[in-house]
């Protein structure tokens, strides 16, 4: 995977395992460990690769004291940004209260691939009103590229269009399902959005992550302000056809 990324033109890897309450205990000392050994052996190898500490953590409503305690890892371990995954189907109400006590303690929640919930497909509404309050988005590669179905291509399109996104990363999971494939979506965004905006999500923002520097993002483009979300025709139209 490592040398997958390379020859993409990765130069560095946020390394992010889940952790899942009672499924995946991927704890910040474990984590630590694995990710030091995984860039002495690139060292090795000669695999030109930076790869950093991170983690992919599901949101629970009591996940701030195993933050803020250093049993679960912050991006970089800088204690300043946390890759959240938001829960299944269904947008819990603790949902919010979660976001700001994280970003009371100075932690700005990351959420990743929003593009995939279907609350969100749902609702894009809510997901704006977060990023109003200051929390950031994360969408796969290959959801731009439809690698997961139409739908939630035209919806990464709508997040982009309506600055939602805020980074691009890979979200690789394996070789050669999921892999670290980047570049090509990095084309289609610059056919979008223009070299500047592209390179922001996908070098600028990602950097200001590592250092714990504060990313400056554009203000969310409101949706219609029709009772029904944008995207909910989308949403039940491919629905009834399963």
């Amino acid at each position: 995977m490592c040398r997958l990324a390379v020859a993409e033109g990765i130069a560095e890897v946020v390394c992010t395992p889940h952790w899942v309450y009672g499924l995946y205990d991927n704890t910040r000392d474990r984590i630590l460990h694995c990710c030091g050994t995984l860039q002495r052996k690139l060292v090795d190898s000669a695999i030109p690769l930076k790869v950093h500490p991170g983690c992919e953590i599901r949101l629970e409503p009591d996940i701030l004291p195993q933050i803020t305690s250093g049993r679960l890892l912050t991006l970089n371990d800088t204690g300043r940004y946390a890759l959240i995954e938001l829960p299944g189907e269904f947008l819990h109400n603790y949902v919010e209260n979660c976001f700001r006590n994280l970003m009371d303690q100075g932690i700005t929640p990351v959420l990743s691939h929003p593009e995939r919930n279907p609350g969100m497909i749902r609702c894009p509404e809510r997901l704006a009103g977060w990023v109003g309050m200051g929390v950031l988005c994360q969408i796969t590669a290959a959801s731009l590229r439809g690698k997961f179905g139409p739908l939630i291509q035209r919806f990464t399109v709508t997040l982009i269009q309506h600055q939602l996104a805020h980074f691009m990363a890979t979200d690789a999971h394996a070789p050669h399902v999921r892999s670290p494939r980047l570049s090509e979506a990095v084309l289609d965004l610059v056919a979008m959005v223009g070299p500047e905006a592209a390179e922001r999500m996908v070098v600028s923002n990602p950097r200001a992550v590592l250092a714990g520097e504060k990313v400056d993002v554009p203000e969310p483009t409101p949706f219609s302000a029709h009772p029904s979300c944008e995207t909910t025709s989308w949403w039940r139209f491919l629905t009834s056809r399963r």
